[in-house]
């Protein structure tokens, strides 16, 4: 596995002869790198961080980077990363202005930029994320830098998959595809192929899905143990959403599990918190309502630790799918209100369109004709401007209403 040191340390402190072995090292030359005794203290601890970081040990790499007394460009970015996986925004947020206080050049202001965008993204804060992310693409393109090209590309259409713009983050994905091929960056082209599968999946496009989901699969060949291992379970999250869809439950638990068991072994919150909601769903669709509520319960408690809104929301979305199946359909609509509210927080379109389709439902049980109409045309609205199939299926549940 080939890593972009380069865009991680300013490899002008290395010895001159070095230059071009640390332009394409890999972890276990790293190795090698630190038992030379012309290399500072300090930047041998800065490699340590980064291959614990690389290695799943996010916490060691941490208390490794607190360590250094050394305040260059390099130690305090990488120290913001960090802060910024492990979700300490605060820590984050006081790096970032010691940073800005530094006269960098374009391609140092970038990385900066980026990681500012990754913490309002794990915030929800989209626009403010998108808003960043095409800044740093808009550089990328400047300095003709293709591995920040793939990075900015990638970014930008992760936040139109999160506001439900599937078409166009798919067209942004195709291009990071192609920069990572140009770049010959490993990961870059597995996640890639990770990314473009969700797109199809999301856009109701399961056979191309399963193709990119086999395709990441083996594009994770190349990579250290960590990311195989962090990425792969992406997948089978991904297969076991399209096995529900396809109602074969039996397959669907078999990816979930696969999925959380790795997930958990990586320490992947974010991907954690999204099994349960998946595993709970599919209880509800078993009619296992005790074993969906447990499963909403532990996605609520890990959305709220980490400070996800969109994992939020969504953990109200399922208790209103579970109180619906008891008929308790008051406290149904109250719990799709509260999900709505948090995905209007975060301009979440195609959630929103999810929440007033259930709502609408419910209405419709109900007898309340008028009011399920309003609702299911909202929805409608929206998936259709989302390109999304949903606005198709919708309207049998319009004629349903006006009969």
């Amino acid at each position: 596995m080939k890593y972009p040191w380069t865009y991680i340390i300013n490899h002008e402190m290395l010895p001159e002869d070095m230059e071009s072995f640390f332009d394409d090292l890999t972890m276990e030359e790293a190795e090698i790198l630190l038992r030379d005794s012309s290399i500072e203290l300090w930047l041998k601890e800065l490699i340590r961080a980064i291959l614990k970081e690389f290695r799943g040990n996010i916490k060691g790499a941490v208390n490794i980077l607190e360590g250094i007394d050394e305040k260059n460009f390099y130690v305090l970015y990488n120290r913001l990363r960090v802060y910024t996986i492990v979700g300490d925004f605060e820590k984050a947020e006081e790096i970032e202005r010691e940073l800005k206080e530094m006269d960098l050049d374009k391609r140092r202001s970038c990385l900066l930029q980026n990681e500012m965008g990754k913490r309002m993204w794990k915030k929800s804060q989209f626009k403010e994320a998108l808003n960043s992310f095409t800044a740093v693409l808009e550089t990328a393109l400047e300095l003709g830098d293709k591995h920040l090209e793939g990075i900015g590309y990638n970014n930008v259409a992760t936040v139109l998959i999160d506001t439900g713009e599937y078409q166009q983050a798919k067209e942004l994905f195709t291009r990071a595809l192609e920069a990572d091929f140009t770049s010959g960056d490993d990961r870059g082209i597995a996640i890639a192929h990770l990314n473009l599968g969700e797109c199809c999946r999301r856009m109701g496009d399961f056979e191309s899905a399963k193709e990119f989901f086999d395709e990441c699969i083996n594009a994770v060949e190349p990579l250290d143990e960590y990311e195989k291992t962090r990425l792969s379970s992406d997948c089978y999250w991904n297969l076991g959403q399209i096995y529900v869809q396809e109602h074969d439950f039996e397959k669907a638990h078999e990816n979930f599990e696969r999925a959380l068991a790795l997930a958990e072994k990586t320490g992947d919150k974010e991907l954690t918190v999204r099994v349960y909601l998946s595993l709970g769903a599919l209880a509800v669709e078993e009619k296992k309502l005790y074993d969906a509520q447990a499963h909403m319960q532990s996605a609520y408690e890990i959305a709220k630790a980490i400070n996800s809104k969109k994992h939020e929301a969504e953990s109200y979305a399922l208790r209103g799918r579970i109180y619906e199946k008891e008929r308790n359909y008051p406290e149904a609509l109250q719990s799709y209100g509260l999900a709505a509210f948090l995905f209007r927080q975060i301009d979440d379109k195609y959630n929103m369109a999810r929440m007033e389709e259930a709502a609408g439902s419910i209405y419709l049980i109900q007898g309340n004709k008028e009011r399920a109409i309003e609702y299911f045309q909202r929805a409608k609205a929206k998936y259709a401007a989302l390109s999304y199939r949903d606005f198709i299926a919708i309207d049998e549940k319009i004629k349903k209403a006006q009969i």
